[in-house]
């Protein structure tokens, strides 16, 4: 109650300055912070005394419907004419939807998890733990760096624990995935493992180690294929016990085929993993069909083989091998724990215009009317508000305008604390208005759209690409770093780089200019001083550097860029990374991309400039992603998945999209488009079908064999 004293008291200092017009919100915010957390917390601890002063503090702030919902007595201190030059001059309601979005409590457990040591897992990450413990199969279908990798390493974990024989297999599409995985088991793991046994092995198409020898392989889809199809390697196949698919909506790119031979050949249970898939019920309902094959095919095996009988003088004890489910769930969590906010970037007479943009002024009327509102577009709390009021502005005599005002609205009406859960009924309230205006009234939606785009200005591209490491500044002043920009040439991305580097450098020179006058007029008498003044001017000035050297120690920081220093780039990269500033591209050597990885999550550096090579499930979340390019590859999917690492959970209040040179008509159709849905590729070629009649051919277990060139052909293609 102290805290919530001294902000009440602040605020009253605030409003009685007189030459303060404009009041300190914050000061309000930190006030109802405080309020919710009382509230919600510890209301059965609140004596009468406690609830009298919140009341009083609500009625001065303007929120007396509030104030006679905590307390039915509130003491009267002054008249209202008295109190009125205290409050926020809006309602409740809107303003904790307008000014405490990010801090709203949403719908989670209290209860603690045994299984999970670290945190509070929410229910859809404890029913994945649950599919692990019953040995049973999902597809995972959840917002990037939402949390559901964990259940792969707590899989991990139970196989481990469980058998000294047993493998867990994690498919990854990508090599600088595959060494991402890698480096995180060995982190996690260090238990002992039996003799001749490796935990961590590596099978990609150019490296190989312990592939056959550990418990985890790591691999990628083309690599597994091998194995799965080598008749030479059907005992290490039966080892396996779990396989983990990462990424999965890989299934609908060039490679696709392969995924399809590996959901449809193995046995064992597996996890399914992606951000951006929009039928995963529809894949789930395929995959069911192939497990119910594979236990039909167990069933009749084990019908078919002779009974062995154990004589009355053996007592050799036969050890029972974990039974696999067969059942096959879907679990699909839809809300991003951080909102997400878009911006469009524009120049004008060298000065940068970022405008916020409303996530439905993607949309048009024929969109709506043809394909509906999207699944995946949601409103922050205050873009419902943003919303609410355009409507009100283009339809002022709207009938429901009365209904969904939010101090009127049935979830918001008198209530002390608004929940998020709460939020996202109004924003459906909203959307569902909004398919109605279309069947009454399309002209008034063009209206509505129009009002909501925001302004733009053209510019040349050779000014964005000139204003580039301006820009970077001025995300830095906003206090939106740490950031990824994405180019999609590699050219590109280290030619931005480097001229970001160079203008730090252009920065530092004026400075060292400056200091080089002062050294002058040091006396040569004072030899120390000046030897010392020398020294500690040889560091970079924070603001000529993007990095923050209070993240790593020295001693770890000069380790890695040694580490640079062994291949061919690394002296370049070395001198970007001192001043915060990384890239990442595949053309780049393992060691360089782990460095740049590893600095960025310990958040030294703040700027990393990437191609698509950070796209898919590398584990580099950030407060703002930029898109600085336009492209042919910049499609629906990789703008999900690389707009998903925009808000750290934990870190954040909001994550920023930025659009920096993206012609707003491209904005449109990445906002409003759905992601592409997963169809089948044709899994059967010659080369292949020659590799099931080899597999047949040579396999030591001839059922088995059978069985997998029975299900190609039952289910080659995802219907």
């Amino acid at each position: 109650m102290e805290g919530l004293n001294a902000c009440f008291k602040l605020w009253k200092e605030n409003c009685l300055k007189p030459e303060a017009e404009s009041k300190d919100i914050n000061i309000i915010i930190n006030l109802m912070k405080r309020i919710h957390i009382i509230h919600e917390k510890y209301s059965e601890q609140l004596q009468n005394t406690h609830r009298q002063k919140l009341a009083k503090y609500l009625k001065y702030i303007g929120f007396g419907n509030l104030a006679y919902s905590v307390c039915h007595q509130v003491k009267e201190s002054g008249t209202e004419k008295d109190i009125s030059k205290y409050s926020v001059d809006m309602g409740a309601a809107r303003f904790q939807l307008t000014h405490m979005g990010p801090y709203l409590f949403r719908e989670e457990r209290s209860d603690s998890d045994p299984r999970v040591n670290h945190f509070i897992p929410d229910m859809w990450q404890s029913e994945l733990l649950d599919v692990v413990d019953n040995n049973e199969s999902a597809v995972i279908v959840a917002p990037t760096s939402s949390g559901k990798t964990y259940a792969s390493y707590y899989c991990m974990e139970k196989i481990l624990r469980e058998s000294d024989d047993g493998v867990v297999v994690y498919v990854a599409p990508t090599k600088a995935l595959v060494n991402q995985v890698v480096r995180t088991i060995d982190e996690l793991f260090t238990n002992a493992q039996p003799s001749g046994k490796a935990l961590c092995g590596v099978f990609t198409r150019d490296y190989r180690n312990d592939a056959l020898n550990c418990r985890i392989l790591v691999t990628v889809p083309q690599c597994l294929e091998i194995l799965l199809l080598a008749p030479q390697r059907q005992k290490w196949v039966k080892r396996m016990r779990y396989v983990i698919f990462d990424e999965v909506h890989s299934l609908g790119g060039e490679v696709g085929e392969v995924w399809e031979h590996l959901l449809v050949m193995i046995r064992c249970p597996f996890l399914a993993l992606s951000a951006t898939i929009s039928n995963p019920d529809h894949l789930t309902e395929w995959l069911v069909l192939t497990k119910r094959y594979w236990q039909h095919v167990e069933s009749t095996m084990e019908n078919s083989r002779p009974s062995q009988n154990v004589s009355e003088g053996s007592e050799k004890p036969v050890k029972k091998r974990t039974v696999a489910s067969y059942r096959v769930r879907l679990v699909w969590h839809k809300e991003r724990y951080n909102d997400v906010e878009k911006y469009v970037c524009s120049l004008k007479d060298n000065e940068f215009l970022i405008e916020h943009y409303h996530p439905f002024a993607a949309l048009t009327v024929n969109h709506i009317k043809k394909c509906g509102i999207p699944l995946d577009l949601g409103f922050s709390p205050q873009e419902s508000i943003l919303f609410y009021d355009a409507m009100v502005h283009i339809w002022p005599e709207w009938p429901r305008m009365q209904e969904l005002e939010p101090e009127e609205f049935s979830c918001f009406k008198n209530k002390l604390v608004i929940k998020k859960a709460d939020v996202k009924k109004y924003e459906e309230e909203l959307k569902k208005e909004i398919i109605c205006w279309v069947e009454l009234d399309p002209s008034k939606v063009n209206q509505l759209l129009n009002f909501l785009k925001p302004q733009t200005f053209d510019c040349a591209e050779s000014d964005k690409q000139k204003m580039f490491p301006h820009f970077v500044e001025k995300l830095k002043t906003m206090d939106r770093l740490p950031a990824i920009f994405f180019i999609f040439n590699i050219r590109g991305v280290e030619a931005s780089a480097l001229e970001l580097f160079r203008n730090l450098e252009k920065r530092s020179s004026h400075l060292d200019s400056d200091a080089k006058h002062q050294r002058e007029i040091i006396s040569k008498a004072e030899k120390k001083e000046k030897e010392n003044y020398l020294e500690t001017h040889t560091e970079i000035s924070p603001d000529c550097s993007y990095a923050d050297d209070t993240a790593v120690d020295d001693e770890t920081l000069t380790e890695l860029l040694n580490k640079l220093m062994e291949t061919r780039q690394g002296y370049k990269l070395r001198d970007l990374l001192k001043r915060g500033i990384g890239y990442h591209h595949g053309k780049m050597e393992h060691a360089e991309r782990e460095v740049v990885e590893l600095l960025f999550r310990q958040n030294y550096i703040k700027v990393v400039i990437a191609t698509s090579s950070l796209a898919l499930g590398i584990n580099m979340p950030c407060k703002s992603v930029v898109f600085t390019e336009d492209s042919c590859f910049l499609d629906a999917l990789n703008f999900r998945q690389m707009s998903g690492r925009a808000g750290r959970r934990g870190e954040d209040l909001v994550g920023n999209v930025f659009f920096y040179g993206i012609p707003l008509p491209k904005v449109e159709r990445l906002l409003r488009s759905d992601v592409a849905k997963l169809k089948g590729q044709f899994p059967l070629s010659i080369s292949f079908i020659l590799r099931l009649m080899m597999l047949v051919a040579k396999a030591d277990d001839k059922k088995d064999a059978k069985a997998k060139v029975l299900c190609f052909m039952l289910f080659k293609v995802l219907l």
